[in-house]
């Protein structure tokens, strides 16, 4: 047991050969002296997220005095995680050069979890599947162009984005999906176009400008300025600013509050902040579900035109409050393989029980699971303070957004449900799902289903939600009027 924890940690965290490595750190957990515990804990909570591989093959050592610690570690740890998640953005290793397409986006999903997806364009608004035999060629061909990404150092999320789409010429959805549950969610990338409107990037969200309408309309994602004449809009003299607030993936957001123009001044030096009897923000916020497919939001602002209008806005800034919410660091993970008959699991939320489950190669993968809340309902709150409504009460329709299966390698694979029943019994309503998994197609729905692969889950998942209020900034300079 204590040989295959060690060859466990060895394998997991490699540590500077300057300092100790997480065996000796987390051996003196249990040392003789309260300075050398103290010290040994200190130094593996500075090592953040980075700590809770060797720190969770290490929940069970023998010692007990170690296990406590360890398993104090793994919740100091996770919740510095789940904080940075909101204020910091996740930073990107870039070291490809002349690689496939393809091979890079597996490789950036596979290291941090991203879900980012190739595609040839947007989806159609009504996701009819249009028949085009041509298409896996040119998906194949877009996964194998050459394409060198480099960078000296790590850099922020939506830096290393914005160096994939120039360097493979596309372009990202601004509307991802969340990526909770069946829905895996994915940033999709796009080779129809390329360029993208002015951004203002905070910690792990981005703000884009999708176009600006006035007497005329200027659409910024084209990758070129073009500005046609229109009829005069209702209102004439306003300028709408509509913005796309989109996270990292692996978050996602609900708009809590109006959004406040702090400073708005043209080239000229003049105010475009409208009178206080207007609106800064014409977009309802309040009709804003629990659960979402859509990660991001879209807020319009509102602005006055001058008149005659300036060149340039020179300066807009302001926020947008909203609650971000994230899946919590440390799931309920249970060893598919180690089931044997009924297995259940509580939290204070929940009671899980796994009904069946059959595994290849013996059969196709699928999974029975009885899901039977002790709290669950809409977001508390509404009608009052937006500020104080939970977006992570258990929702009786959303609660496979909870469970995730992976991979031998920890790969988060792509859930379905095959059949869903709801009945009551036992004292409430329980919810029982037949889960399965998709094709895991080479990232794009139009691959060569002959190419494709069945990956075998190894554990199931079930997460908690975690939410912060925050207000997330923008701040552009030097805009052309539209």
């Amino acid at each position: 047991m204590i040989v295959s924890f060690l060859a466990m940690v060895m394998l997991v965290l490699a540590c500077d050969e300057n300092e100790p490595d997480m065996v000796t750190l987390i051996g003196r957990l249990g040392a003789d002296t309260s300075e050398e515990r103290i010290a040994a804990y200190k130094a593996i909570e500075r090592l953040g997220g980075a700590a809770l591989p060797a720190l969770r093959a290490a929940a069970d050592a023998s010692d007990p005095l170690i296990q406590v610690k360890v398993r104090a570690l793994i919740d100091s740890v996770g919740h510095q995680v789940e904080n940075e998640r909101f204020t910091r953005p996740t930073l990107i290793r870039l070291g490809f050069r002349d690689q496939p397409l393809g091979a890079i986006v597996d490789a950036l999903n596979d290291r941090h979890d991203l879900g980012l997806a190739l595609r040839l364009g947007p989806e159609t608004r009504q996701r009819r599947t249009v028949f085009d035999a041509d298409e896996p060629r040119r998906l194949k061909a877009l996964r194998d162009r050459a394409v060198t990404l480099e960078a000296a150092g790590p850099v922020p999320f939506w830096e290393a984005v914005d160096r994939l789409c120039k360097a493979a010429a596309l372009r990202y959805d601004v509307s991802p999906q969340t990526g909770f549950g069946t829905s895996r969610g994915s940033l999709v990338l796009m080779a129809d176009r390329t360029g993208r409107g002015p951004v203002s990037d905070s910690g792990p969200f981005r703000v884009q400008i999708t176009w600006a309408q006035s007497d005329f309309e200027r659409s910024f994602p084209q990758g070129h300025d073009v500005a046609h004449v229109r009829v005069h809009p209702p209102g004439a003299g306003d300028l709408d600013v509509p913005l796309a607030i989109i996270p990292e993936p692996g978050l996602a957001l609900h708009q809590i509050g109006f959004a406040k123009v702090e400073e708005a001044v043209d080239d000229q030096g003049r105010s475009m902040i409208p009178p206080a009897s207007k609106p800064q923000d014409s977009t309802p916020f309040s009709d804003q579900g629990d659960f979402t497919n859509r990660a991001s939001i879209h807020v319009n602002v509102r602005l006055r035109a001058p008149d005659p209008p300036g060149a340039m806005i020179r300066r807009l800034r302001g926020m947008v409050p909203v609650a971000v919410v994230a899946k919590r660091s440390e799931p309920i993970v249970i060893p598919l393989k180690e089931i044997t008959g009924e297995w259940w699991v509580s939290t204070p939320e929940m009671t899980l029980t796994i009904d069946e489950v059959s595994l290849p190669p013996r059969a196709e993968f699928s999974l029975s699971v009885t899901i039977r809340p002790t709290r669950w309902g809409r977001s508390t709150g509404r009608g009052t303070d937006p500020r104080k409504r939970d977006f992570t009460v258990h929702d009786q329709d959303r609660v496979v957004t909870r469970l995730e299966l992976r991979d031998a390698n920890g790969r988060r694979l792509k859930l379905a449900t095959r059949g869903h029943t709801r009945d009551a019994g036992g004292g409430g309503f329980y919810d029982r799902y037949r889960l399965t998994i998709q094709r895991d197609l080479e990232n794009g729905p139009a691959a060569d289903p002959k190419v494709s692969t069945m990956p075998i889950p190894s554990e199931l998942r079930y997460y908690e939600f975690v939410q912060r209020v925050t207000d997330i900034p923008f701040d552009f300079r030097d805009l052309a009027m539209p």
